[in-house]
Parts: structure tokens; sequence; C-alpha cells
């Protein structure tokens, strides 16, 4: 059998009894001393506070990738969980499916100055225009390289406003699929984006 020391992926999809959700604080701060780098929590119902505890008690651990994916966690617990980040070694964060909203997207990018954060997936979120331009202006100054905005509700005008605050930002890696984009959007998109990004990667379909 392998011990916890050995292992290096831990799966909790699904199956955290609803007595250990306010709890997840105890199990981060078990990962300390171990080589776990990996860890998924996705579809367990997790709240804002839940989320951040546990991301706050990742420091001293060598967890990488986090899936957060398919809870709870809103705008609120977008912002909270940020926060948090400054303390980790966390360079993988999936949010997607949390109702996060426009809120929710530019408080996440708001606090991650500190960050070691370099990638992000934030589909599924109810986010339209107005939060993915303020998700990409508050990017300046951050180390994230890469972002999923994919199956929101950005749409041609946020799209035009999302290229046009790519300047001082390291994004190289954009995924804004199934937006209602159109062919305004992606010649808009186009149209406005700065000859000096370091987009190398886009998704507009």
């Amino acid at each position: 059998y392998l011990s916890l020391e050995e292992i290096t992926r831990l799966e909790f999809m699904g199956k955290v009894p609803p007595q250990l959700r306010n709890k997840l604080g105890h199990l981060a701060k078990a990962l300390q001393g171990t080589m776990v780098i990996s860890v998924n929590l996705r579809l367990n119902q997790i709240d804002p506070i839940s989320a951040k505890e546990f991301v706050a008690n990742l420091k001293d651990t060598l967890v990488e990738t986090l899936d957060l994916s398919d809870n709870q966690i809103r705008s609120v617990g977008a912002r909270c969980v940020a926060t948090e980040l400054k303390e980790t070694k966390l360079s993988f964060l999936d949010l997607s499916d949390n109702q996060i909203g426009d809120a929710g997207a530019r408080d996440f990018a708001a606090n991650l100055k500190d960050a070691q954060l370099k990638k992000v997936n934030l589909s599924f979120n109810e986010i339209g225009p107005i939060g993915a331009k303020d998700f990409v202006i508050n990017l300046k100054g951050t180390k994230l390289k890469s972002v999923n905005l994919s199956h929101n509700e950005i749409g041609p005008i946020g799209a035009a406003d999302f290229a046009a605050n790519l300047q001082d930002t390291l994004l190289g890696d954009v995924s804004l699929k199934n937006n209602q984009l159109g062919d305004v959007g992606a010649r808009d998109f186009a149209a406005n984006l700065p000859k000096d990004t370091l987009l190398t990667s886009l998704n507009l379909s």
C-alpha cells in the first residue's frame, strides 16, 4: 500500500461528506510534509468560507494544482480564495461553474498581485462584458499567463474591451469560446488587440 508520503495526487470529486465540508482547512494542513501536488475537490458543494480555509492552509505544502470546480464559491469566495493564494505554490486553479459573476471575476484578478498563479479556469461562471473587462484590467502586475473564460456571457462588446486591455498583462493563452461573439466579436477583438501583447494562443469559436 502507498503511504500518504508517496501519494502525489488526491481525488475527492463528490466524495467529501457534508459534516467535513467546514473542516477542509484540516485536510489542507494534513498535506504539509507530503508529496501531494494536485488536489481535486470538484462537486462537493463547497461554500466561500470553506474554500478560503482550504486554500489558506495550503501554505507549507507542495500543492500546485487545485480543482474547485462545480461548487458554491460565488463572487465572495472568488475574492477570498484569491487573497490567500499569495502564501501558496498554486500555479493552476479551476474555479469553473461556481457562479462567480462579474464581481467575482473582477475581485479575483484584483487580489492576484502577489500570487504565483499562472493559469485559471473561469468557464461557466455567468461573467458578462463588464466582468471580462474588469478582470483583464486588474491582471496588470500579476503572473497569470493563461485564462479560460469559455461558456460565459461576454459577447462582442466584452471581447473587444478584453482585447483592448491585454497590454501590460502576461496573458499568452486565452479562451473565449462559446461567448456569443460571432463574426463581429472576432473582428472587433482583432481590431482592438494591441501590437505588443504576449498572446500566442486564442480560441474565439
